[in-house]
């Protein structure tokens, strides 16, 4: 049984990982232009 409780708790970091680099890729490509015009350190 305590294998089974283990198993999830990978599954649910990974997936929080991989939203979090999903946001920070989408928000770099939405603030890059923006930085880079406006001469704002990125």
């Amino acid at each position: 049984m305590p294998a089974a409780a283990v198993i999830p708790a990978p599954i649910a970091y990974i997936k929080v990982v991989a939203v979090k680099k999903l946001v920070v890729e989408l928000w770099a490509r939405l603030a890059g232009p923006i930085f880079s015009c406006t001469g704002l350190p990125t």
